[in-house]
């Protein structure tokens, strides 16, 4: 996925793998980092892949297991 920038950079993007595009959205909505902070976690090909950050779906399990 590309995500571009409309406000404070126009033009400058960097690329999503399709299952992290949530932490964009919400980080983006919730003002908890703005499009410069996510541009700086890209990978060398321009991805952002952020791999230390579990899937939702695994998010769910361990919450589920916690809850018993």
């Amino acid at each position: 996925m590309l995500v571009l920038a409309l406000q404070d950079e126009p033009g400058r993007s960097f690329r999503v793998v399709a299952d992290r595009l949530h932490l964009v959205e919400n980080n983006l909505s919730l003002g908890n980092a703005d499009f410069a902070d996510l541009a700086a976690e890209v990978d060398a090909d321009g991805v952002l892949r952020a791999t230390g950050v579990p899937s939702p779906q695994a998010a769910m399990d361990a919450m589920r297991a916690a809850l018993g």
